[in-house]
């Protein structure tokens, strides 16, 4: 049985379409994975994913955090976004058209800088 997407997914969607771009999300344990953490800091707040990704991605964080409180409907959202796109481990990295279809998928962190993440993202999001 399909699972249907949560709103906050859907207004990306949507946004997605209009703006003519991806949706880029990123399923993460904010304040307990390592790898999320340094993932974080060495590519998404970098200059470079910044100018990268403004014209092409609309960024969601779907974030499983240990410390930190969500909201009720913020947790249900995640959740089901999880269950939707099968994320069984962090950083899972799933980047999917306006349509809600999978274009790629990247799971755990090696490390690489900016411009080597990106790069290899664009290569997945390009079926390369």
């Amino acid at each position: 049985m399909p699972v249907e997407a949560p709103e906050l997914l859907n207004a990306a969607l949507a946004r997605a379409k209009t703006e003519n771009k991806n949706v880029l999300l990123d399923f993460t344990g904010s304040d307990w994975c390592g790898p999320c953490m340094v993932l974080r800091e060495k590519v998404f707040e970098s200059e470079q994913f910044t100018q990268w990704a403004k014209s092409r991605l609309i960024f969601i964080e779907v974030d499983f955090p240990a410390q930190k409180k969500l909201s009720e409907d913020v947790e249900r959202q995640n959740a089901l976004m999880k269950r939707k796109y099968q994320v069984d481990g962090y950083p899972t990295i799933v980047v999917v058209n306006h349509e809600g279809k999978e274009l790629a998928r990247t799971v755990g962190y090696r490390g690489e800088d900016a411009e080597a993440w990106i790069a290899a993202l664009q290569r997945k999001i390009e079926g390369q």
